[in-house]
Formats: structure tokens, C-alpha cells, sequence
């Protein structure tokens, strides 16, 4: 997840620990540009983070009832409250790991992955009972009914971005994983690529209307309050995959069981590690227009901001 705006402020740019601040010229103006990634925090990035979050804690926790558990078995994960397939379906031999620098649109099915090889802590299980990103493997052990919880799932969201770790400035100046945020943030807050696909997802924006009678959406303001509404909707939705599938009709199959997480995740990105209110707006952005076209919203154009830059 890649974070840019230009700092307003000159001392700020002056004072910004090492790294975090570019110079950039654009329109006949200078502009000091703060830029960041956060590794490790985008969609699919972030989904194993959250459920490894999970294990961590109900090992935990198992371990203070002196409780035998086993990566995410017993009660399951609050962010799953079904898996994605039965756990009876013949496994495959094929892998897969998840890459966000191409953006996986398949909604993670290319990250869920058989695991044959049956890693220390797991037996091997069909394809779409994993969910596999990069060298970690992770099952997608549901909650017991009723039991999936948006509040709970959010709570290990909010502890996978580790909030409290210093960043080198003034407590009030960090963000979240240990980054700088900038002093004297922007008022006004754009994000675009899968924020943009799960609000379509869960019915907050309709993608082919914007309502104002111009065809399809490029953008639309939305608040945390929309993802939040949005998330509790899909963490009760029903213990079943096709329980997903029919709260949520604009997703895709294989993304419906992974609403709650992925809306629990972002909804804490923006309240717990960007610091947003609940009835902050937001601008989610598909296209944007320049020079009489419509250009895409994605990482490249932070890549291109990057080479700019020298």
C-alpha cells in the first residue's frame, strides 16, 4: 500500500526523518512529496496478517487455559465465518502465492492454495480451505456460527498494524508499523484500487451509475461508516460460502467469503492506522480524469511519481 500527498508545511519537509520526503516539480511549481509503502498492508498482504494475527492470539489464549490449539482450529477465525469450499474436497497439487505489485483481481482465489507438503502446523486440505501469501500458510478454519464477529475481526487488524511502534518523530506524527505519517496531514483523503473494488462489492457504490447521469463511476465519497456497515453485514452474514454469495450479489464467488476480513481490514486503515472518523469523507477513485481522459488510479502512478523523482 503506497501513501503521497505534498506536505504543505516546509519545515515538516526539512524535519521528516530520512527517506520519507521526495522534491518534485510539476506546473511551473516545486512540491516537497511525502511517499511512502507500507509492505505488507495491502489487500492480500494484508488478509494473511490479520489471520496470522488470529493464530497468534488464540495460541495464546489457548495457551492461558492450558488448551491444545492448532493455527487457526478450535473456535476459527473471527474475520472467516465460512470457508470458502468443504474441507472433504479432494486437495490439488497446484500453488499459488499472491502478488499485490500485479493486483490480483481474482479477489485472492490465486493466493488460496493446496498444501500438499503439509507445512509444520497444517495437513494437507483442498485448494480454497488455504489461504497462502508468499512463504506463509494459513487455514481458513470458519468461526462457529454465529460466532464471526466484525468487531473482533477489526480488533486483530487493528493489533496487526502494531500502532504503538516509534517511528523516529513525535508520537503524534506516526502512523502505524513504526512509519512516519507527516506532520500536518492532508484534509482530504483519496484511495483507490481494491478500496474502490470491495465498496463496488458491497453495494456502497454501484460501478456502471454515478447517479448523476454521466455512465459509469470513477469515484465517489464514501465515509468509514459505509465499509463498517458494511463489514458487520458480512461477518453475520451465515455459515455458509452461499450465504456470502447472496448478501453480497457484486462479488465474485470467490471473493464473497472474504468480505468481512477484507472490509474489517480496510475500515482499521483508515480509523486505527490513518486516524479518520467514523463520518470522515473519503474520495475512492477508479479513474481519474486528465487532459480529457480517464486515467486508472493504481500503484504504477506511484511507481511513476517515484522515477520522477530520480
Amino acid at each position: 500500500m503506497q501513501h503521497a500527498y505534498a506536505l504543505s508545511d516546509p519545515k515538516a519537509a526539512s524535519e521528516a526523518p530520512p527517506g520519507y520526503v521526495r522534491a518534485l516539480a510539476g506546473g511551473g511549481k516545486r512540491y516537497s512529496v511525502y511517499v511512502h509503502s507500507y509492505l505488507g498492508f495491502g489487500l492480500m498482504a494484508g488478509r494473511s496478517a490479520v489471520l496470522k494475527q488470529g493464530e497468534t492470539e488464540s495460541r495464546s489464549a489457548a495457551a492461558a487455559a492450558a488448551t491444545a490449539t492448532n493455527g487457526g482450529a478450535g473456535e476459527g477465525h473471527p474475520c472467516v465465518p465460512a470457508v470458502p469450499c468443504s474441507a472433504t474436497t479432494t486437495p490439488t497439487s497446484s500453488t499459488a502465492s499472491a502478488s499485490e505489485s500485479r493486483k490480483e483481481k481474482a479477489g485472492g482465489a490465486a493466493a488460496a492454495a493446496a498444501d500438499p507438503a503439509a507445512k509444520a502446523g497444517h495437513q494437507a486440505r483442498p485448494a480454497c480451505s488455504l489461504y497462502r501469501y508468499g512463504d506463509a500458510t494459513h487455514d481458513l478454519a470458519a468461526a462457529a456460527a454465529g460466532s464471526a464477529s466484525f468487531a473482533r475481526c477489526s480488533s486483530l487488524a487493528r493489533d496487526a498494524m502494531s500502532k504503538s511502534r516509534p517511528c523516529g518523530a513525535p508520537t503524534d506524527q506516526c502512523s502505524f508499523d513504526g512509519a512516519w505519517g507527516g506532520a500536518g496531514r492532508p484534509s482530504a483523503l483519496y484511495v483507490s484500487s481494491y478500496f474502490f473494488d470491495r465498496a463496488v462489492d458491497a453495494g456502497i457504490i454501484d460501478e456502471n451509475d454515478d447517479g448523476r447521469g454521466g455512465g459509469a463511476t470513477i469515484s465517489a465519497e464514501v465515509r468509514p461508516s459505509d465499509l463498517r456497515s458494511a463489514g458487520e453485514r458480512a461477518c453475520s452474514a451465515g455459515p455458509r460460502a452461499s450465504d456470502a454469495a447472496a448478501a453480497f450479489p457484486a462479488a465474485k464467488v470467490e471473493t464473497a467469503p472474504f468480505m468481512c476480513l477484507d472490509l474489517a481490514f480496510q475500515h482499521a486503515l483508515l480509523t486505527h492506522g490513518f486516524g479518520l472518523d467514523e463520518t470522515k469523507p473519503v474520495t475512492i477513485v477508479k479513474k481519474v480524469s486528465y487532459r480529457g481522459k480517464e486515467v486508472e488510479a493504481a500503484w504504477p502512478l506511484g511507481a511513476a511519481l517515484n522515477n520522477m523523482a530520480g
